[in-house]
């Protein structure tokens, strides 16, 4: 035995680098069934005598504003509660089997965020440094919550004594300009059931509808103090969502004196080969630089 050695290492006092998963969290009762959400935040805080206060990043995973699948980017969610982040990846109700069309979707994610809010101190979360991120439909929702602020038609009565508001955007090829979207897509073989369900009513009332879910609509000089900072990026290949969806989104920001950062992956489609250490990177430091600094 006196000649077995054994390397040492130091005890993790601290649980640095370590998180926890609380998952299906309810954040609303309201719309006839428990609306959830799974709350990724780092280890250490659960067990801190006293709570830090930590950046929020609320998540909306890409879904056809379907029901969105809450582990696809699992991964890298909880890079983020490494880094200190609390994140909270939301579930929203589904256009089709909940037989709940737009604005449904952005009404209960802003609810996720004033739920949030309110039980700040329980989850360590600091009111004043909130984010959010998403990608495809999650994105166009993402883009929403960052300029409807404060409107009251995309706002259900729960949690109404907190705020939805956020200080930072992040968008992975999402539509700023739906009605061009459904425009390219909305009768195509892949969309032509979702765009029965997603916007209803007479062509007049979908139109309506599509343009009063474009966040470009709400970029406006007046309301330029309330909008949030905005990263929006998207595939030079994505048969989906036309480059100009964040081109003319970063130009409309910048026009009002937004900031506002857009970027373009080169030969990448939607999702799949979008994603890479460099993109996430740039995510990373977009949100420290809002968020944390």
């Amino acid at each position: 035995m006196d000649d077995i050695s054994y390397k040492h290492f130091q005890s993790n006092d601290t649980l640095a680098g370590l998180f926890q998963v609380k998952r299906d969290v309810i954040y609303s009762t309201a719309m006839g069934r428990n609306l959830t959400l799974d709350l990724i935040s780092p280890w250490a805080a659960e067990y801190a005598d006293e709570k830090p206060a930590l950046p929020l990043v609320v998540f909306v995973q890409g879904s056809g504003w379907l029901t969105p699948e809450p582990n696809f980017e699992l991964p890298q969610l909880c890079e983020f509660a490494r880094r200190g982040y609390v994140v909270a990846s939301v579930r929203h109700r589904d256009c089709i089997a909940d037989g709940t069309p737009a604005p449904a979707f952005l009404v209960d994610v802003k609810c996720a965020i004033r739920f949030l809010r309110e039980h700040a101190a329980e989850y360590g979360i600091d009111l004043g440094r909130v984010g959010i991120w998403g990608t495809s439909s999650g994105a166009h929702t993402a883009q929403l919550v960052g300029v409807t602020a404060g409107i009251s038609e995309f706002e259900s009565p729960e949690h109404a004594d907190f705020s939805d508001a956020v200080e930072a955007v992040v968008s992975c090829f999402g539509p700023s300009n739906l009605v061009r979207w459904l425009e390219c897509m909305g009768e195509t073989p892949d969309f032509a059931p979702l765009h029965d369900h997603f916007v209803v009513g007479t062509d007049e009332e979908r139109v309506a509808m599509a343009e009063k879910l474009s966040a470009i609509r709400y970029v406006d000089a007046e309301r330029a103090s309330d909008i949030p900072s905005f990263l929006l990026g998207v595939g030079t290949d994505d048969p989906y969502v036309e480059t100009t969806q964040v081109t003319n989104m970063v130009e409309a920001l910048e026009g009002i004196g937004v900031e506002a950062e857009g970027f373009l992956v080169d030969g990448a489609h939607h999702e799949s080969n979008f994603w890479s250490k460099v993109v996430l990177d740039e995510i990373w430091a977009f949100l420290d630089r809002r968020l944390r600094n």
